[in-house]
């Protein structure tokens, strides 16, 4: 095996040094001290780790990559603890997401230096055994280790790429964090693409030769390509790259980002997902039910069955003959609507009631009548048509006479009536002749 279908895959560098001054604008003086105490632990691991971008993987000390790794790391999660002591509350919005871009990242190069003191390390151990021994059995073995550091590699770069994409490019600061992250994105994705091309060659090893759309994976088995490379088995494809799954009831679209699954898909635009399927979003003023139409907004809901809303709730409707008022009370119905406290109902119609015929309370009470007109008051109602009132009680017209104070009916004298006690006499009501004498025409008694 020769060196060139190995040394290429080996890009990545510590990048923290060149991400530090992204968010050491932020007015809070006491995290200006912090930044500094960051950057100068991420100088300090890419100091450590210098050596490797001209590394002889022939020659190479074993023993020293691993340590200059760990002695990074170590470096890296000192800075990492400090940027995690940074409350959000300090920084401005911007800060904030590059903050977060800056711990992802750190937690990248951390699990970098991982990959040098474990699965690269052992690679170079097996290449520096396979190119140096002459038994075919040891030959093997190291090949063997070879593929295996191979596809270590590849998933940790495969994890690396996973938490990159957790960070939208477009949310960065395009001075100050935006291009070193699409930098360090782009070293990792070479990093990839070269551990594809050395699996690619050791193809002839694993004896096999995968269909069009699928690459030979460390593991000597064939894989949906994606990109230039493949996907673990916890990662899916979109755009060429490879990405987290998204967690339980959501899927990936076109655009690589998870949204809330509805049956197989997702809805977008305007729709709203109802029973598995996509519908467009209801008009202002309703909502969709769980019958998937859409009904009156009640509140934040709506009333189902046979409830109505009142005041933004829902109310079990009011009996036969009764509406509902503004006040969410039962009302006795007039025509469609209801009448309020100070009026009466008539003919489907609400009126003012009726006052006293004076417009005082002292004056003869009034009543409604069925023509919707105000009536004197009878007792408790009103006499129509030629009835009279006596007493609280409607009479017909007396068929000859007056209508007395006794409700009985009485012979007239001019515009009245005589008692039973007196005498009419020429319209007039006189008290009676004594005993032997008579009224005569001229009202007067005379001796019989």
């Amino acid at each position: 095996m020769k060196n060139r279908h190995i040394k290429e895959f080996f890009a990545i560098l510590i990048l923290g040094f060149l991400l530090v001054s992204g968010c050491t604008n932020t007015e809070s003086t006491k995290n200006a001290n912090k930044f500094d105490q960051v950057e100068s632990y991420v100088h300090s691991a890419n100091s450590r780790l210098s050596f490797l971008s001209s590394v002889d993987i022939n020659t190479v000390w074993v023993g020293n990559i691993k340590a200059n790794a760990s002695a990074a790391k170590s470096d890296l999660s000192e800075a990492l603890k400090i940027l995690n002591t940074i409350p959000p509350g300090d920084l401005n919005s911007q800060d904030q997401i590059d903050l977060q871009a800056l711990i992802v990242m750190a937690n990248v190069d951390i699990e970098y230096c991982d990959l040098l003191q474990g699965s690269y390390s052992d690679y170079i151990e097996n290449i520096q055994t396979y190119n140096q021994t002459r038994n075919p059995d040891v030959a093997a073995n190291s090949m063997k280790g070879i593929k295996m550091s191979l596809s270590n590699m590849k998933s940790s770069y495969d994890h690396m790429t996973e938490e990159m994409n957790s960070i939208k490019e477009t949310d960065l600061s395009p001075q100050e964090v935006r291009p070193d992250f699409i930098s360090m994105k782009s070293k990792i994705q070479y990093s990839r693409d070269s551990i594809s091309k050395t699996s690619n060659t050791l193809e002839n090893e694993c004896n096999i030769k995968c269909n069009s759309g699928y690459v030979v994976g460390t593991d000597c088995q064939c894989h949906p390509a994606c990109g230039a490379s493949y996907c673990s088995a916890n990662a899916v494809c979109c755009g060429g790259q490879c990405y987290k799954q998204c967690p339980f009831g959501s899927v990936m679209s076109a655009d690589c980002q998870c949204y809330p699954s509805c049956g197989t898909n997702y809805c977008s635009g305007n729709t709203i997902c109802c029973g598995g399927q996509c519908f467009t979003q209801c008009p202002y003023g309703s909502v969709m039910g769980s019958d998937c139409q859409c009904h009156p907004a009640c509140g934040t809901n709506y009333c189902s069955g046979n409830t109505v809303c009142c005041g933004g709730q829902c109310n079990i409707p009011c009996p036969l003959g009764s509406v509902m008022g503004t006040d969410c009370q039962c009302h006795p119905a007039c025509g469609t609507n209801y009448c309020s406290a100070n009026a009466v109902c008539c003919g489907g119609e609400c009126y003012t009631p009726c006052q006293s015929e004076s417009g005082s309370l002292m004056g003869p009470s009034l009543v409604m009548g069925a023509d919707c007109q105000c009536h004197l008051a009878c007792g408790s109602n009103y006499c129509s048509g030629n009835t009279v009132c006596c007493r609280g009680q409607c009479y017909g017209p007396c068929l000859s006479g007056a209508r007395g104070t006794d409700c009985q009916c009485h012979p007239v004298c001019g515009s009245g009536y005589c008692s039973a006690n007196a005498v009419c006499c020429g319209g007039q009501c006189y008290t009676p002749c004594l005993l032997g004498s008579v009224m005569g025409n001229d009202c007067m008694c005379h001796a019989i």
